[in-house]
């Protein structure tokens, strides 16, 4: 006969707990405490499914990339650009195109002790020397305007061709418009926008008129 573990809290003669006397095994007994058992603890074999479902949600969590902050957005440098500009210069207020430092001017418009506009314009063949004279011509809206001017030489610019006109020359009034204009002399052409030069055009002009 077996031992009764009542007092204990173990099922008499169960299998699980006392291996050695499986033959004297209540069927009954036991049975009724594995099915007590099963409703609160899961088969291993139903935790496989668990398990896996578990470690592949680990797995994506870890395979998914890190979202980095996006890089700061630093202003792109302007390249500087030539644009029409109003300055001083040595023989008087001038109008000019070039660059914002000044260097490689296209053309320049200065007013005199007389009140007559110089129109400067480099002498871009090499050949041209002082005091020669020399045709050039510039073209606004279509209406091309020749002029006889005379090859100076400037300390800082260079060689430049010069052409003296009255301030009130139609020349203004086509230049204050749209479109550009182009400039021929002997051995070289260049063109020249009109962009942004009505309202300096009309500065400089007062200035001269009163001089």
């Amino acid at each position: 006969m077996a031992k009764d573990f009542r007092g204990a809290g173990l099922p008499v003669d169960c299998p699980e707990h006392f291996p050695a006397k499986r033959e004297t095994v209540r069927r009954g007994k036991c049975l009724e405490t594995s099915r007590r058992r099963a409703g609160s603890i899961l088969p291993a074999r139903a935790l496989v499914p668990v398990l896996l479902l578990l470690s592949g949600a680990s797995s994506a969590v870890a395979a998914a990339p890190k979202k980095h902050p996006a890089p700061a957005q630093h202003p792109v440098p302007t390249t500087p650009q030539p644009a029409w500009m109003l300055g001083k210069m040595k023989i008087g207020n001038g109008l000019s195109y070039a660059m914002p430092d000044g260097s490689d001017l296209a053309i320049a418009f200065v007013c005199t002790k007389s009140g007559d506009v110089a129109i400067r314009i480099p002498e871009a063949s090499g050949k041209a020397r002082a005091d020669q004279s020399q045709s050039v011509s510039l073209t606004i809206g279509g209406v091309r305007s020749s002029f006889a001017g005379t090859v100076t030489e400037d300390d800082d610019a260079g060689i430049m061709l010069e052409i003296r006109v009255p301030s009130r020359n139609p020349l203004f009034t086509g230049l204050a418009g749209p479109g550009g204009m182009r400039i021929e002399g002997k051995g070289f052409a260049k063109n020249v926008p009109l962009r942004g030069v009505r309202d300096k055009l009309k500065v400089f002009l007062g200035g001269c008129r009163r001089s």
